[in-house]
């Protein structure tokens, strides 16, 4: 990235930054446990490397599951906080996949990402560019109170779409892959999707149908899948998803 890119890069976490511990002021004293998973985590843009000329995947979302931030590991998964200076937060994002990913929740999409030509991990052998996009807003937390925070989220919405356009514009994006239908239409209300089709069909792993999406933004093709692969782990024939997506 060049300076200007990079100075945009950091106001855009900075801002995130900044609202995430204004959200922490928000936690009543009646969400303890909630509070005790979120005290030392960090709102996170993305996972993968952005600082790379490298082929890779990037994860595109707000905040991730609270799994991320578990006191019971031994080696973090982030090596910053809320209090860490911003260069470092970006630095923990950009080294996530180095350090100790969340595999259990990754492996699901990343057998997906393959059939694309794509990979999380710097060390594959495979070298398409894509983005992952997984939006879920505040998705740690542990109690439905933390609604009444919507104009903050939205917030971060917003800031999200600077950071997807600052992404769109360094790196040679060939594909765009979402799970689960609140992820594509979040995507498609705050970043943009055109020339949309659509199917529901049955498949294999499940006794219900499922929509399966192709569209385009700004000439990138996105494929989506309703349904939330994480939840199918184990269970997932991923070659009948990739091939009703890309026949679509």
């Amino acid at each position: 990235m060049n300076t200007n890119s990079c100075s945009q890069l950091i106001n855009v976490v900075d801002k995130n930054m900044d609202i995430w511990k204004n959200i922490n002021k928000h936690i009543s004293p009646g969400q303890a446990h909630f509070f005790n998973r979120l005290q030392n985590a960090i709102p996170v843009c993305w996972f993968g490397h952005l600082d790379s000329s490298a082929p890779k995947v990037l994860t595109f979302g707000q905040n991730p599951s609270f799994h991320e931030f578990p006191s019971y590991l031994s080696k973090p998964r982030f090596n910053a906080s809320v209090t860490s200076p911003v260069q470092d937060v970006i630095t923990s994002y950009n080294r996530y996949f180095d350090i100790n990913p969340y595999n259990a929740w990754f492996g699901s999409i990343e057998k997906l990402l393959n059939l694309f030509s794509s990979s999380y991990y710097s060390n594959s052998q495979y070298s398409s560019v894509a983005i992952h996009f997984d939006a879920y807003s505040i998705s740690t937390r542990k109690s439905d109170d933390i609604n009444k925070l919507t104009k903050l989220t939205n917030v971060l919405s917003l800031l999200s779409k600077n950071f997807f356009d600052l992404v769109e514009k360094q790196d040679n994006i060939e594909k765009i892959i979402i799970t689960g239908s609140h992820n594509y239409d979040l995507f498609k209300s705050i970043i943009g999707i055109s020339n949309e089709k659509k199917i529901k069909i049955p498949v294999s792993f499940s006794r219900n149908s499922f929509k399966f999406i192709k569209a385009y933004h700004n000439g990138i093709p996105v494929f989506c899948t309703s349904a939330y692969l994480p939840n199918f782990f184990g269970k997932i024939n991923y070659s009948e998803i990739y091939n009703i997506l890309i026949n679509i």
